[in-house]
């Protein structure tokens, strides 16, 4: 049995995602290596501590705690439920680490919750990549001169209300002006490409069709 323990520790210690198990008190019992690196805290200083949000904060991205404060392997065991969500684990050192986490009960054979189990997984590659599409869609929709739309946003824009008339009988407006020699007023005064960039009047927005 002791072997068979510890064989099952050290395959847990391999994983790059981050696991442990709590008791029916939600006391941790084991924290993986993978939990150390994630978190920045050790084995030592986990195990035997309550899997509350004193322990291990369970954040939004603005650092405020989830789940009303309350342990999530407590909520799981209650509501005999898997709960998965992407949250922000606060780390050792304070700062916020992106995760995706999943917390299920550990079950008896009568159906009983005896325990809890959560794995984690660091999610920054994805924020990042989904921060990185963010920017490239703006780089392709924003005027880089003005920082108003381009043509391709306008026309965008322009299908966008034109469904909600459709939709919701939303009317709306549209203005089109044509500058002459736009490119000397640009040249002489970025300004006015400023203005233009922070939109219209009363939150109507502005393109840019050079």
């Amino acid at each position: 049995m002791i072997e068979e323990t510890l064989s099952y520790e050290m395959l847990l210690d391999q994983l790059y995602d981050g696991v442990y198990f709590a008791d029916h008190a939600g006391v941790i019992t084991f924290w993986n290596r993978g939990a150390e690196r994630i978190t920045g805290h050790l084995r030592q200083e986990m195990v035997g501590k309550a899997a509350d949000s004193a322990t291990l904060p369970h954040c939004d991205d603005k650092g405020i705690s989830l789940f009303d404060g309350r342990s999530p392997v407590l909520i799981s065991m209650e509501r005999q439920a898997l709960l998965e969500r992407e949250l922000f684990l606060r780390h050792k050192d304070g700062s916020l680490v992106p995760v995706v986490t999943r917390v299920s009960p550990i079950l008896n054979s009568l159906g009983d919750a005896i325990g809890a189990i959560e794995v984690f997984s660091d999610n920054s590659s994805r924020l990042n990549a989904m921060k990185r599409i963010e920017e490239l869609e703006e780089m392709a929709l924003i005027c880089p001169l003005t920082g108003a739309g381009n043509r391709r946003y306008a026309q965008l824009a322009l299908e966008n209300a034109i469904e909600e008339l459709k939709r919701y009988n939303w009317p709306f407006g549209l203005l089109f002006v044509d500058i002459d020699f736009f490119k000397n007023i640009n040249d002489q005064d970025l300004r006015f490409c400023g203005a233009l960039g922070r939109g219209g009047i009363h939150g109507d927005s502005a393109q840019h069709h050079g």
